[in-house]
């Protein structure tokens, strides 16, 4: 009898440190992955900026990870938009409702960033919804916490600044755009500065986009 209940135990003590050592693995894989897969991310927020190691061990644990699969709705209107995005992969674009019409505001990328800018700063419900056009990994740093390390941490700052610079930039072309050229122009101009999205955007969002109905939109590719 007690040699049947050393060997039970023997077995589940072998048994528990098989589990263990299977979580150790299993945990370290994780962090090492994580860290392999993160620091491109990191290079994406900090695009063409010099980024120390330093600066990367503290940005890299703030960052969370959302997945959104096609035709998902990633941020409803009403919602407020606590953080700046970084697609790492898939496609995004944001719209709104105008007269119950859909129209098309902005479309995010492999490496691109988004951002609900009103509702970001002012903390007010946002007018824009963000919809996955593809099943899409997006990465995002919460406005609070990029708050702090940005008194903190100068490079961090030179980031946000740029980030803010360049979503202004953005929606002050597309102002001029709408505003001052013809409909083949905002055409031409698509296709120059991205012309992989036509064969992976639907025609009734670039239309919507371009600010043209889709029968135009025909007629401008074909001349």
């Amino acid at each position: 009898m007690s040699s049947f209940i050393f060997i039970i135990s023997l077995y589940c003590c072998t048994v528990l440190q098989i589990i263990y050592l299977c979580l150790i693995v299993f945990v370290t894989r994780k962090c090492i992955l994580s860290m392999k897969d993160l620091t491109p991310v990191v290079n994406l927020f900090f695009r063409n900026q010099f980024v120390s190691e330093q600066t990367k061990e503290i940005f890299i644990p703030l960052l969370h990870e959302f997945k959104a699969r096609k035709g998902a709705t990633f941020l409803q209107e009403g919602a407020i938009c606590n953080h700046i995005y970084i697609v790492e992969s898939g496609m995004v674009r944001q719209y709104f409702y105008k007269d119950n019409i859909d129209v098309t505001e902005y479309f995010a990328w492999e490496g691109q960033g988004f951002v609900c800018l009103e509702s970001f700063i002012e903390r007010k419900p946002s007018h824009l919804i963000v919809e996955a056009l593809e099943d899409s990994v997006i990465y995002g740093i919460e406005k609070n916490e990029l708050n702090e390390l940005t008194e903190k941490h100068y490079e961090i700052e030179l980031m946000y600044r740029g980030v803010l610079e360049l979503s202004l930039l953005i929606s002050q072309k597309r102002m001029y755009s709408m505003l001052f050229e013809t409909a083949k122009e905002r055409y031409n101009n698509f296709l120059k500065s991205s012309p992989f999205l036509i064969n992976r955007v639907p025609s009734m969002y670039i239309a919507s986009y371009l600010g043209i109905t889709p029968e135009t939109l025909s007629r401008v590719k074909g001349h």
